[in-house]
This record gives structure tokens, C-alpha cells and sequence, in this order.
């Protein structure tokens, strides 16, 4: 098994922060975008930067899109069901699949039309990705995990594990994919509240520690308003 190229769906923040990290260890030319035909019109003479530097990664029609070895969706969950009728341009009967979407119920849906054998349970969390008028910026990229769902073959897991993109400035420790999820609904939780930039956000250390029963150190932006601190796990010490 080899990763020649590696489709994004979606081009936002996410999917241009790890994007632009797999480029640099595979070459742009392994990294594409895809999207529906209309959405490509609207977006073909887009100039997006990645700290300031000219972003060079292609994006490519949905009807001129072939399978690719590696599918990444890194769209809102409300663009969910439009990605994966989008997908079936790309998903062959080898591509393996992984889904970096907000909420926990995106890979169950993809598993539902493409199966469970080569589609994964991922999260990324602690980036600090800000995508304004076409500029990324960031300097944490966070980390991401990957597990295996009842029907995922072993050896998809490991093969992405090895080459999961890995930051300068990693802020968390291991958990285990049964806590992780739990640490999603609350980061999706916090993304939720609008009114974040005039109250403490509503994930506090305290709460965040007696549910997840994992310790808490330096915080990093909130993912909804980008301003107040929310703790990430670490393994600096426990609570009990």
C-alpha cells in the first residue's frame, strides 16, 4: 500500500493547514481539492496564502476528478451529504477514507455508502488554524488520531498512524480513540455558542477534567470564537 495522491474535500482551514503539511512531505502535486462542478466556478481564481506564502495546491472538478489513494473530508457537517454524493468520483475499491468533520457521526455516514473496511475514526484537535479572505495562519497544527471502527481492517489504522502529519509544537498526549470521541462532542459543543466572545466559554478546565477524567494544561483558542482558552488534555498529571 502506497499514498501517491491524497484528495481533500473541503478547502477551508483544516483542510489547508494539513493539506499544506502532507504537500511538504509528499510534493504538491500528491495534494488536490475536489469540488462539485458549480462550487469550482466559484471559487477557481481564488489566492489563497499559508503563512503568508502563495498556496499552490490545485483544486480540481468533480466530473475531471479519479480515485485517489487517500480521501480526507474536512468539511462542516452540514456539507456532509453533499461531499460524500461529491466523493464517488474519487473513492475506488482500494482509497482509504478518513474524516476530520466536526460532530461524531460523519464516518457512520460515509461508512453507510463506501463501508467500514478502509474507513477510519479520526479527530484533529489543538491547531490554532485562522482562515480569513483567503489567508491561513497558524502556528500550533495540533495533532491528528486515528482508529479503528468494528469493521475497519487493522492494518488501514496503522498505515495512516505512520504517516499522520506531526507538529512543531504538540500540546497533547495520547488517549485512547474510546476518550477521544468524548473530547469531540465537547470541542463541538464549545463551537456552538455565539456568544462566546462576551462569556468564559462554556468548556472550563474544571468541567472539562471531571468528564473526560484527563488533566489539563495550556489552553488553545476556543474553535468558535478564536479568543478564550480552552484547556487540551495532557498526561502532566491526573485527576482523580
Amino acid at each position: 500500500m502506497q499514498i501517491n495522491k491524497v484528495t481533500f474535500v473541503g478547502k477551508g482551514g483544516v483542510g489547508l493547514l494539513y493539506g499544506s503539511m502532507i504537500a511538504k512531505a509528499l510534493g504538491n502535486d500528491a495534494v488536490e481539492y475536489i469540488m462539485d462542478d458549480a462550487r469550482f466556478e466559484r471559487h477557481a481564481n481564488d489566492a489563497l496564502t499559508v503563512n503568508g506564502k502563495h498556496c499552490a495546491l490545485k483544486s480540481i472538478r468533480a466530473s475531471e476528478a479519479t480515485p485517489a489513494d487517500l480521501v480526507i473530508l474536512t468539511v462542516k457537517t452540514t456539507g456532509l451529504d453533499q461531499a460524500i454524493q461529491t466523493m464517488e468520483h474519487i473513492v475506488g475499491p482500494n482509497t482509504l477514507i478518513a474524516s476530520l468533520c466536526n460532530g461524531i457521526t460523519s464516518e457512520q455516514k460515509i461508512a453507510e455508502r463506501f463501508g467500514w473496511k478502509h474507513t477510519v475514526l479520526g479527530i484533529c484537535q489543538g491547531m490554532d488554524a485562522v482562515l480569513l479572505d483567503g489567508a491561513l495562519t497558524f502556528t500550533n497544527a495540533g495533532e491528528i488520531r486515528f482508529g479503528a471502527a468494528a469493521g475497519t481492517e487493522p492494518s488501514t489504522v496503522t498505515f495512516l498512524e505512520k504517516r499522520e502529519p506531526e507538529s512543531s509544537n504538540d500540546r497533547t498526549a495520547p488517549l485512547s480513540m474510546s476518550e477521544r470521541p468524548f473530547i469531540k462532542v465537547l470541542l463541538s459543543a464549545a463551537s456552538l455558542r455565539s456568544a462566546c466572545t462576551n462569556v468564559p466559554c462554556v468548556i472550563t478546565s474544571s468541567n472539562l477534567a471531571r468528564t473526560s477524567k484527563v488533566a489539563l494544561r495550556s489552553p488553545s483558542l476556543c474553535p468558535g470564537c478564536r479568543r478564550w482558552p480552552l484547556p487540551l488534555p495532557t498526561a502532566e498529571s491526573s485527576v482523580r
